[in-house]
């Protein structure tokens, strides 16, 4: 299993090794002999999580312990990752499964159940629970084990995946902007709060989330302007452009969500979802961007009443934001619309009420509301997002047929032996039914252009936490990603561009980026900065002598490529202020721009994208750096005002029933699942040894991180199972762990909702667990829906145009048994 080349493997063979291996299953769907791997002596664990996940940096842990505690003799296990996330895990198993890989193969992999059953029909999976050095997996309910059992070709119940890492979806509220919304139709008297309990409790709950942060925009105004007074005292006239903030040292994004446990209104059962994206952010109002102040000093009438009176609640009676009323423009009291409709709690309780409140605030606030394709960042979205369109059709459909997997889209064929994809293109039966029904709910959506939709990385909790989305329906593992924190955040604001493209959210480790001394821009150097308590010079390449370079500080570009231009971009900022430049350490530094290895630069528009200078591995050997100069961008604050902070969100349970009518409770249990892959007879025990140490047998014990003096990540002691649900917002669905009278300790929401969803699958036969069919063809099934869903939202296809485009664009092999 040695790994030097398959890095390069992948990229070349990838696709033909999937189209080749899925070609073969066309004509043979029956298990095939699997094949021994070389004994290397020690276990692989593939990783397809991004590196600066929480899950990723758990693993490590837990590896490092286990190599340390592991009996002499045994195999130690290694790390190996693999990018493009569960896809591109999929892919190196088709490809070393095409190839009959004896070499670099692994033994375990984070994957869904179509990897799984990818294994077990090339007879390449590890029964975990057989042999010697068997798996325990009764610390697992049965009903998060099905996955094994329904995979075809599964005779002896053998269990080859363990549900390590759970999800659910949540239904997120963005109170500010939806008591905002309904407020306006409220005072309009076209809408009705219904007279019971819950209604009322619930309107009132939203009014107290939307009055936290009101008013904040002028009072952050004011801050920025008094402290570009403090800063540069002589200056006068514009203060637009001086609103860059300084500070030397790491610079967050606030766009990581807090990580206190904060609550939402909840209701029913529903009571209390591969880093940070970085993506464009709603701009502040033009007029707040270019306010000009009086001479440094002065506080005229005017600001002295302004801050006077935001000391106070603004518009406290009312609670109506200047900000989200600009944002999504004037109510219109249409048909169809708020006109004449009672506001129910219950309404959140299924899929159709969900879509038809969501239809009607589109068609009220329709004059700001675009088609997917003309939407711009400064834009409201829409009012409904949906990060899964797959999973939405699928729990939808799924719960249309009260949870009978004997009467779902997708079923295992007569003879058994595979998943009958085929039938549902072909509508056999009336079998699309459940599909057409819920596509035909969410239709007046699409036309009234209040719905969307993830396609590929673009989530939207990226929106709605900028106020730019009434509702999103997203994964419980994505918490930290959804909310900002409750402080102001930061934008990074581009010049000279169309404004509809230049603001985004300031990226995640980024240190400021300043001029060099004088001394050191004598000697070639052309930047400076700070990064974890150490000060880095770069210098242009022919300027780092030998003697330069044994200072491990001192750094010249390695990005080749992209060098000679950043180089060039910081040789004409700083003659500019050549004669300005510090003559010794200590002295006042300038500051020039930002660096850091956050800049994702697939979330920027082509028009910025020149200004983002990319400069390789120029400090850190994992992540690559580039920077922005201040003459080509600015930091701006985002006032509170302008984002949602979680505790002013209303967050709860994914609507369980597509109608009132279902009998079934329907919970997504979404997560990848530790895959066991054959290699060897002695590698397969090793392999088995570990899992039992990782569930059962093992204890680790991890310090708690310090920064600052205070406790940034608290010490842990328990089984390394238990470290990663700890470290990340899964949730491990074992006995032991949903029993835990204390379980909800410590844990955000979004774990809460998904611990109480997973508690009623435990021990309720009303509630029902949904998962893809067990297939290995349910991935590829899975994008076309998928992409197939987006294409409609921007087309504005019917139903019959939408199934057509399905049939179309589903792969031959998905049509075949």
């Amino acid at each position: 299993m040695k790994r030097k080349v398959f890095k390069k493997m992948v990229g070349a063979l990838g696709l033909f090794a999937s189209a080749s291996i899925v070609a073969a299953s066309c004509f043979n769907s029956t298990k095939t002999l699997g094949f021994d791997q070389n004994d290397d002596g020690k276990i692989v664990l593939a990783n397809t999580y991004s590196s600066t996940s929480p899950i990723a940096k758990a693993l490590e842990e837990i590896v490092d312990q286990y190599n340390k505690q592991k009996p002499q003799g045994d195999y130690p296990v290694e790390l190996f990752s693999i990018a493009g996330g569960y896809g591109g895990g999929d892919e190196s198993v088709n490809t070393k499964l095409a190839s009959k890989d004896k070499t670099q193969f692994f033994n375990l992999i984070f994957n869904y159940p179509n990897v799984t059953a990818q294994l077990v029909r090339h007879g390449q999976a590890l029964k975990l629970n057989k042999g010697e050095q068997a798996v325990d997996a009764s610390i697992f309910s049965d009903k998060f084990l099905e996955e094994n059992y329904s995979i075809p070709g599964n005779d002896d119940r053998s269990i080859y995946s363990l549900p390590l890492t759970r999800s659910t979806e949540v239904l997120v509220i963005n109170a500010p902007v939806v008591y905002q919304l309904l407020s306006q139709a409220k005072a309009a008297n076209d809408l009705m709060i219904a007279d019971n309990p819950e209604t009322k409790a619930l309107w009132d709950s939203w009014k107290e989330k939307a009055k936290i942060n009101l008013g904040s925009s002028s009072k952050t105004m004011m801050k920025e302007m008094k402290k570009t007074m403090e800063k540069a005292p002589e200056a006068s006239g514009n203060m637009g452009a001086g609103m860059a903030s300084g500070g030397q040292g790491q610079s967050g994004s606030g766009a990581a969500g807090s990580g206190a446990s904060t609550g939402g209104s909840q209701s029913g059962s529903g009571s209390t979802g591969t880093g940070v994206t970085a993506r464009s952010t709603n701009l502040r109002d033009d007029q707040n961007m270019t306010q000009t102040s009086p001479a440094a000093g002065a506080e005229t009438p005017a600001m002295a009443k302004e801050a006077a009176t935001t000391e106070q609640p603004a518009a406290a009676e009312t609670v109506s934001s200047d900000y989200i009323k600009n944002l999504w423009g004037e109510y219109k009291s249409v048909e169809g619309g708020l006109k004449g409709y009672t506001l129910d709690a219950n309404v959140f309780n299924t899929t159709k009420e969900l879509i038809d409140l969501s239809v009607r605030i589109a068609k009220s606030y329709s004059t700001k509301l675009k088609a997917p394709n003309d939407r711009q960042q400064i834009d409201p979205q829409a009012v409904l997002g949906i990060d899964s369109p797959s999973n939405f059709l699928y729990t939808n459909s799924f719960s249309q047929v009260n949870g009978n997997w004997n009467e779902f889209l997708v079923r295992k064929s007569s003879n058994g032996k595979t998943y009958d994809f085929n039938a549902l293109l072909n509508n056999d039966n009336n079998r699309a039914a459940p599909l057409m029904s819920t596509f035909n709910v969410v239709k007046p959506l699409i036309d009234a252009n209040g719905l969307f939709l993830n396609n590929g990385g673009n989530y939207s909790s990226n929106w709605e936490k900028f106020h730019q989305l009434a509702f999103f329906l997203g994964s419980t593992s994505g918490y930290y990603q959804s909310f900002v924190d409750d402080k102001e955040g930061s934008n990074l604001v581009f010049k000279n561009v169309d404004m509809k493209v230049a603001s985004y959210e300031f990226p995640r480790f980024t240190s400021d980026l300043y001029a060099p001394t004088k001394t050191e821009y004598d000697q070639g150097a052309i930047g400076a900065f700070n990064n974890r308590g150490k000060r880095y010079v770069i210098y242009k390449k022919e300027s780092l002598t030998e003697e330069l370079k044994k200072v491990e500080t001192n750094k010249a570009i390695p990005d080749e490529m992209n060098r000679a231009t950043a180089e060039t971009a910081l040789s004409n900022r700083l003659k500019t202020i050549e004669s300005s430049l510090a003559t010794m350490d200590n002295q006042a530094t300038i500051q020039i721009g930002w660096i850091g290895t956050g800049f994702d630069l697939d979330k920027f528009n082509s028009a910025v994208k020149p200004k983002i200078h990319q400069l390789g591995n120029l400090y850190d050997k994992k992540y690559k750096a580039a920077f922005v100069l201040d003459t080509d961008a600015e930091k701006k604050i985002v006032p509170t005002e302008q984002s949602l902070q979680a505790k002013e969100a209303d967050i709860r349970i994914a609507p369980k029933k597509f109608d009132q009518a279902n009998a079934k409770e329907i919970i997504m249990t979404q997560g990848a699942s530790l895959i066991g892959i054959h290699s060897n007879e002695k590698e397969d025990i090793q392999t088995k040894k570990f899992i039992n140490w990782l569930i059962k047998t093992g204890n680790i014990n991890v310090p708690a991180v310090m920064k600052k003096g205070k406790v940034e990540t608290p010490a842990f002691t328990g089984t390394p199972l238990n470290f990663i649900v700890d470290r990340a917002s899964y949730i491990l669905p074992t006995n032991e762990f949903l029993n835990n009278p204390n379980v909800k300790d410590n844990k955000t929401e979004y774990q809460k909702i998904a611990i109480d969803a997973f508690k009623s699958i435990q021990s309720d036969n009303n509630y029902v667990p949904y998962n893809d069919v067990p297939d290995f063809r349910s991935g590829t099934f899975r994008k076309t829906i998928d992409s197939t869903l987006v294409s409609a939202n921007s087309t504005k296809a019917d139903f019959a145009k939408f199934f057509d485009n399905l049939k179309k664009a589903s792969p031959d092999i998905v049509k075949r048994n």
